[in-house]
């Protein structure tokens, strides 16, 4: 009976090193610093001034460009002074070089000058920007109010392209240095509407072909007009040229 009940050995195999491999130290790859990586500075490509190139002072960047980019408005350096392409025709003679023939401004005096420019020749142009401002009145010089902040400035008459047409409340674009903030110029809208204050009677059944007359308008402007014209039309002016455009239909 003893040998038949005898305990088998099949514990043996329990009691041996079967768990060791579980009891190695597996969380020991976990137990490694993996934080680490993630304490490297890893956000000091961020930190960098990255402002650094827009905080660079703009007068130190030299806008070059030459006699090919010149268009009506352009405004660049010459001899210490700012002028204002007005007109421009590139010449290409027969025989010899060719040229651009400009008319030009000068935006610190008003002064227009005709100018030519060998082809090719660098320009140091100016940035410019430009803004809305309301014309208010006229002292020793002419007001102007910005349409959104409601700053306020004076600006020469030099500098406005037709100030004899100015109209209390007339929106203008007003043209700025970029660099220092200083304005440069003031444009009138091309045509302005305008109301005869008076001017002679036509001849009745006088038709004759660009035939003109002298007509003063409510800015006490005198222009020329159409024979047909009265008091009390109102007619539009291009303020470019200072000559009579057409008669706003009633």
């Amino acid at each position: 009976m003893e040998g038949r009940y005898a305990k088998r050995p099949c514990e043996a195999p329990s009691t041996g090193p079967f768990v060791e491999p579980c009891n190695t130290p597996f969380v020991e790859p976990c137990n490694t610093p993996f934080e680490e990586p993630c304490n490297s500075p890893f956000v000091e490509p961020c930190n960098t001034p990255f402002e650094e190139p827009c905080n660079t002072p703009f007068k130190n960047i030299i806008m070059a460009a030459t006699t090919a980019d010149i268009h009506n408005g352009m405004c660049f350096r010459m001899d210490s002074h700012i002028w204002k392409i007005i007109e421009f025709l590139h010449v290409k003679p027969g025989k010899g070089p060719a040229f651009v023939r400009t008319k030009i401004k000068n935006l610190n005096n008003g002064k227009i000058v005709d100018h030519t420019f060998n082809s090719g020749v660098k320009m140091d142009l100016v940035r410019i920007e430009t803004r809305e401002y309301q014309f208010l009145f006229q002292d020793d010089q002419y007001n102007f109010m910005n349409s959104e902040d409601f700053e306020q400035i004076t600006i020469p008459a030099t500098m406005i392209n037709a100030p004899k047409f100015l109209k209390e409340g007339m929106v203008c674009m007003v043209m700025f240095n970029a660099e220092d903030e200083a304005p440069m110029s003031c444009d009138l809208p091309t045509l302005v509407e305008y109301e005869v204050t008076y001017t002679e009677p036509g001849l009745r059944g006088d038709t004759a072909t660009n035939a003109m007359k002298p007509a003063t308008l409510d800015v006490n402007v005198e222009v020329r007009v159409p024979l047909f014209i009265e008091v009390g039309d109102k007619i539009r002016i291009d303020t470019s040229t200072g000559h009579y455009h057409d008669r706003v239909k009633k």
